[in-house]
């Protein structure tokens, strides 16, 4: 939830969009869903436009989610997926994130998944982290 403004998220955008990149590195900006539209003019150029998250639906009675034809029209060509505290906090799991990507994919967004276990899974081992990752991948392939 972060910048917290409408003209801080574009002085920040834009900023970021002036910088002189290498054509080695890839600069994705992925703001709140409410600035994508404001941003997306000032980060024409070198840097590429990304969501937090989509939906996998295409429309329908979903309050409060994103659908990829609303993140195409924004121009947005980055979608991250699978956020610990997504997953954490709205107990969104591995079926939720395979259906996003797999819906990102479809829609030809460059999918960010994340993956990553729980400290509680950690303190169990390196193993016990590995599967757990595992079992992430493999619900998205």
């Amino acid at each position: 939830m972060n910048p917290k403004t409408a003209q801080e998220a574009i002085r920040l955008f834009s900023t970021v969009a002036q910088g002189n990149y290498s054509k080695a590195v890839s600069v994705v900006l992925c703001p709140p869903f409410p600035y994508l539209y404001l941003v997306a003019n000032a980060a024409r150029g070198s840097v590429a436009l990304g969501s937090q998250d989509l939906f996998w639906e295409s429309s329908g009675p979903y309050t409060g989610e994103v659908s990829p034809a609303i993140l195409k029209d924004a121009s947005v060509s980055y979608v991250i997926i699978g956020h610990s505290e997504r997953r954490e906090w709205l107990h969104e799991d591995d079926l939720m994130v395979a259906k996003k990507v797999h819906e990102g994919l479809r829609r030809g967004f460059k999918v960010v998944l994340c993956v990553g276990e729980p400290l509680s899974v950690r303190l169990r081992g390196v193993v016990a982290a590995k599967s757990f990752v595992a079992r992430q991948l493999k619900e998205n392939i």
